[in-house]
């Protein structure tokens, strides 16, 4: 074995900060696989999971920009473009004129969307409850978790 690859050997790799950091993310790409396994029982892909979420979150249901849409989730311009087409395409949005601008197009849920993404948030939020009962987790040590993410999201950038 080469000896700058033995274990010890990269001091730099090796901290406290480091192994948190790689822990978090390991359970984070967890977490999204479970929920990306139960959303492909609905047929939905977690991008298209959090587009139907976020229209549903919209004040009283209303239609929203795509502008405003891909300031609420996580993903490309170009990957939303694609993902607006693919869930219009399957009748759960629809894009309809804007009352103020006839140029533009504004996004909706349709009551099939509305039922899909109902059915399938109670999916990911019965695995969520599960998967904190399974590992015990009293309600301060969730609160716990809540302040120290806080922290490190004010920072993070």
């Amino acid at each position: 074995m080469r000896p700058d690859l033995e274990p010890g050997s990269w001091p730099d790799a090796q901290s406290p900060s480091v192994a948190l950091c790689g822990e978090i993310m390991r359970l984070a790409v967890k977490i999204r696989r479970r929920a990306e396994t139960i959303l492909a029982r609905h047929h939905l892909t977690l991008s298209e999971f959090e587009c139907l979420v976020a229209l549903r979150l919209s004040p009283d249901g209303a239609a929203i920009t795509p502008t405003e849409l891909y300031e609420r989730i996580l993903i490309s311009s170009g990957g939303l473009t694609k993902v607006m087409s693919h869930l219009q395409d399957r009748g759960l949005i629809l894009r309809v004129p804007s009352p103020t601008d006839r140029r533009s197009r504004m996004l909706e849920l349709t009551e099939e969307g509305a039922a899909l993404v109902l059915r399938a948030m109670r999916a990911i939020r019965e695995d969520h409850d599960s998967l904190m009962e399974q590992a015990d987790l009293t309600e301060e040590e969730i609160a716990g978790f809540f302040r120290f993410r806080d922290k490190l999201m004010n920072v993070a950038g």
